[in-house]
């Protein structure tokens, strides 16, 4: 038996799984994880700036400073949920979005995928 990480008490058996990477369904299968694993990565690495940054007042003055809204800036800083929630916050993902992370360095893991699975001339 294969457990499949993302999905709660859902196990399959060994020829349900080459079944499913044999068709369609497995390339289906297959593009969701990539897309799974890369979304999570990148708030991942959300959470991280947002822990690195600690106090709210570095947090307000780092959030302006990537662009985000001046009026809606508050309502995050002084948030008391935890650093894995706010990684997903509107505000926050759209300060440290995907351009900005790739300026940082990070590579994107859909891209990679793309141009493993299709040629250097694919683009994602």
């Amino acid at each position: 038996m294969v457990r499949i990480p993302h999905e709660n008490e859902r196990t399959i058996t060994r020829g349900q799984l080459r079944r499913r990477e044999a068709g369609w369904e497995g390339r289906l299968w297959e593009t969701r994880e990539v897309l799974h694993w890369d979304q999570w990565i990148r708030r991942r690495v959300r959470l991280c700036h947002w822990k690195d940054w600690k106090r709210p007042g570095t947090r307000r003055k780092r959030l302006l400073e990537l662009g985000a809204d001046p009026k809606k800036v508050h309502l995050v800083t002084r948030s008391r949920k935890g650093y894995w929630r706010l990684a997903s916050n509107r505000i926050v993902q759209q300060a440290l979005d995907y351009p900005y992370l790739k300026s940082l360095g990070l590579p994107s893991l859909k891209g990679l995928w793309i141009a493993f699975k299709y040629g250097s001339q694919a683009t994602a």
